[in-house]
């Protein structure tokens, strides 16, 4: 692959799908052209996304002068380094379909889009191609560093933190009394635990009255999502009887929060995000310490509490050390400054990390269109989510 001079424009190829990776994927874009990138976007599958989002991403790329691509005319070639903003399977599939795997291939970048779940390691198995992966916290660097160890792993994470959301406006008619629940589609999952979900902020909501309890909605009915729900707190809510100070709004969460509302989630980054704005961000532990809640992330938090302290009027502050440790802003400059040593080294180190998955058989990243037929591998990828619980 050319080599880029040091007076041309770097170009790079963002690939998003989703409507959050997607956001985030502008988000990124609008941040290297700041820096004189030479930046395109692909949106795979852009029906999944809502329109009103999609409109919004479009309207934005196109006064930011940004171009979008479709995927059959993506020549990877051109590019010093494609950034994938997308989750591990569809990662897995272009692998193969590019041909990644290739030592002449751009170099590759890799994030998430909120908050890393950590009993298993499938995500950084999935992008173990990626020559630098970016993490939001320290917390979860440490959890990538734990995790090459265990394989003799090359790192090449770094932190990058969480953009601010200090464009959000304020709004004059949320106090700083009330709270907003940010919904989530499978957090928690079971119907039993959404009827319950349900049933508790009914409660909470009665609780505080007549402060207001906001629901903010992650989708509206009928709109494409990456996880559907299996039962929607709105309708068992609404099956209960809505208190009037409980309301459901399409509102961005964090434009009531930076106004002055109190944040409240199961597990959603958003209660991260807020810590931008205030440390009252209180993280449910009433569906325990599991993978489908993240609950080992937050329960250190010192705001991790039980819908009933809630409702008694309990309300305690963030722990610090766990702030600084999970929640930091983006910095633009050292974004900016990580991607051009990366496209600038002689090393693309996610071929040799790579290989080293493959041959450690966590097969959850294919390295053929031939699927394996090894008996074993479902006992391994069991075993294997086994171990790294430690």
């Amino acid at each position: 692959m050319k080599r880029i001079s040091k007076d041309s424009d770097p170009r790079i190829l963002l690939i998003s799908r989703h409507d959050s990776f997607t956001k985030l994927a502008v988000r990124y874009a609008l941040l290297l052209k700041q820096y004189g990138w030479d930046v395109n976007l692909l949106i795979l599958n852009p029906k999944l996304i809502p329109q009103r989002i999609l409109s919004s991403v479009v309207d934005t790329l196109n006064n930011a002068a940004i171009p979008t691509v479709q995927a059959s005319d993506v020549d990877i070639k051109k590019y010093d380094a494609l950034f994938f903003l997308i989750t591990g399977g569809i990662l897995k599939k272009l692998a193969i379909d590019w041909s990644l795997q290739s030592p002449d291939r751009p170099f590759i970048i890799s994030a998430y889009p909120g908050l890393i779940y950590q009993n298993v390691f499938d995500g950084f198995i999935s992008r173990s191609l990626s020559d630098l992966i970016l993490l939001p916290s320290e917390f979860d660097l440490q959890n990538y560093y734990k995790f090459c160890r265990r394989f003799d792993l090359t790192p090449v994470a770094v932190t990058s933190g969480f953009f601010s959301n200090s464009k959000f406006d304020c709004l004059e008619d949320v106090s700083k009394e009330d709270f907003v629940f940010s919904e989530q589609s499978v957090a928690p999952n079971t119907i039993l635990e959404r009827k319950y979900l349900s049933k508790k902020l009914v409660d909470f909501a009665k609780a505080i009255a007549p402060r207001k309890l906001y629901i903010s909605q992650r989708v509206k009915e009928g709109e494409p999502a990456l996880f559907k729900t299996k039962f929607s707190i709105v309708d068992g809510i609404e099956s209960i009887g809505k208190p009037g100070n409980l309301i459901f709004t399409n509102r961005p969460a964090l434009s009531l929060i930076r106004s002055g509302a109190s944040s409240l989630t199961v597990s959603s980054t958003v209660g991260v995000e807020a810590l931008e704005f205030t440390d009252r961000s209180y993280f449910i532990k009433d569906f325990g310490p599991s993978e489908q809640v993240g609950g080992d992330f937050f329960v250190d938090s010192g705001t991790y509490v039980s819908f009933e302290d809630l409702i008694k009027g309990k309300r305690p502050t963030v722990d610090l050390e766990w702030k600084r440790q999970h929640y930091e802003l983006l910095y633009p400059e050292f974004i900016n400054k990580v991607f051009l040593e990366l496209i600038r080294s002689p090393q693309k180190y996610g071929i040799g990390n790579y290989a080293k998955v493959i041959s450690e058989e966590l097969a959850t990243f294919p390295h053929s269109k031939i699927p394996s037929r090894k008996p074993t591998h479902k006992i391994r990828r069991w075993l294997f989510s086994l171990f790294t619980r430690s």
